[in-house]
């Protein structure tokens, strides 16, 4: 999965220091082999998270759990947008 934040640009490292402290609990959720932060060094608007579960059923149950404990809710003050999720298959 990929999930591409639309951030102000003069937030961005503000915003990657942030979610790198929630990720600590998202490496840690039941089927995240694994996340990592990417940039692109000419989009200081957008910041990426490759995502990789065991299962979309993992991730959607994650999602849920974000929702409902709401301890992402401080990360919008980061965005300029909603975030995009894109499930990719592997062929």
């Amino acid at each position: 999965m990929i999930v591409e934040f639309p951030v102000h640009a003069e937030k961005q490292a503000e915003f990657i220091a942030a979610i790198n402290k929630v990720l600590v609990d998202t490496r840690a959720f039941d089927g995240c082999v694994s996340v990592t932060v990417w940039t692109n060094e000419k989009d200081n608007d957008t910041v990426w998270l490759y995502e990789e579960w065991a299962t979309r059923e993992h991730q959607v149950a994650y999602l849920n759990w974000r929702k409902e404990t709401g301890n992402t809710s401080h990360l919008s003050a980061f965005l300029n947008g909603a975030p995009r999720f894109l499930w990719l298959e592997q062929h």
